[in-house]
This record gives C-alpha cells, sequence and structure tokens, in this order.
C-alpha cells in the first residue's frame, strides 16, 4: 500500500452493552500493541478513533487511517472476539474511485447501487459520478475473520503492498 486508506469506516455490533466509559473502549477491545489514549489508538503511524456509540450502547464506530494493511488485520482480529459482526466501509474520492471501480468492473459512469461477490462475500457498491465518489461495504464475523477475507478483499481494493510476494505474482499495483 502506497499511500494510507484514510477514509475507512468500522461499525461494529457488540455481543452485549459496552460496560466502560467510551473513552476506554478502544484500550479494552485493541491488542496491547496499540498506544492508547482516550478515543485515539495509534500504532506505527496507524491511527483509530473511536467516534460514537448508539443510545443502546451495543454498537460503535471507528474510523481508521492506515499506513499497513497488517493493521487493519490486528484490529478486525482484536474487535470480533467482542462483536457479532463488524461492518467495513470505505469511501474512495475521485481517481481512486475509477480505479476501484475497474477493478470491480461496474460502471463507474452510472449512479446507483452495486452488489456483488468477492472472496465469498458480499459487497455493496454506491457509485455517486457526479461527486466522483464511491462506496463500498460489507459485513464480516468470525468466519470471514478465520480466512483472511478482509486483508484479501483490503488489498483487492488498496492495492497488495509492494513487498509482498502476492503482489509479485499477481502485479497488482496501485
Amino acid at each position: 500500500m502506497n499511500r494510507p486508506i484514510n477514509r475507512l469506516r468500522l461499525i461494529c455490533k457488540l455481543r452485549g452493552r459496552a460496560r466502560v466509559r467510551d473513552e476506554e473502549l478502544l484500550s479494552k477491545l485493541l491488542s496491547k500493541n496499540w498506544k492508547i489514549e482516550g478515543r485515539i489508538a495509534e500504532l506505527d503511524g496507524s491511527t483509530v478513533k473511536f467516534l460514537s456509540m448508539n443510545p443502546s450502547r451495543d454498537e460503535f464506530m471507528l474510523t481508521l487511517n492506515l499506513k499497513k494493511p497488517e493493521h487493519l488485520d490486528n484490529i478486525i482480529k482484536s474487535i470480533i472476539r467482542e462483536c457479532w459482526y463488524i461492518d467495513i466501509y470505505y469511501n474512495f474520492r475521485g481517481d481512486e474511485a475509477r480505479r476501484v471501480a475497474e477493478i470491480l468492473r461496474i460502471r463507474f459512469e452510472e449512479k446507483g447501487v452495486f452488489e456483488l461477490k468477492l472472496f465469498g462475500i458480499n459487497l455493496k457498491v454506491s457509485a455517486y459520478p457526479s461527486f466522483k465518489t464511491l462506496t463500498v461495504s460489507y459485513r464480516i464475523g468470525w468466519a470471514e475473520v478465520s480466512k483472511n477475507i478482509v486483508l484479501k478483499v483490503h488489498e483487492k481494493l488498496c492495492g497488495a503492498p509492494k513487498s509482498s510476494i502476492l503482489s509479485k505474482i499477481m502485479g497488482w499495483r496501485r
């Protein structure tokens, strides 16, 4: 991954109600590798921000600014222990939106919502060509996490790291 993906959000459905204050939730969920200060966690330049929790305290939203794809995998594997599922949202703009549309083989010139399968999961793709934006979302649970689906989808949408063997074999570039 050449550039950080900073338009990535997670919405997580907890197995029960959160029993800690909002400021303590990240420290409860993330692995000890993350440096956590209140609502913000950092690891090697990647940042996770706790945005909000719903009124029933069983669902919360995070925004991510990632420097390395492994950090997304680390976050997901840490959080899924306490969640029924996680909804992942990518927001792309401009040339990135067009590039992702080409990868997914959808017509970016048409406004609409498209559904397709990728690595066995259902992706929902919303295209807004007049605003030059594309939103890709999907839901994961334990089964998808154990199959490393998150990292596969992330590398497909954002490009594999240049140093990875997979990128050399597949010839993926950003």
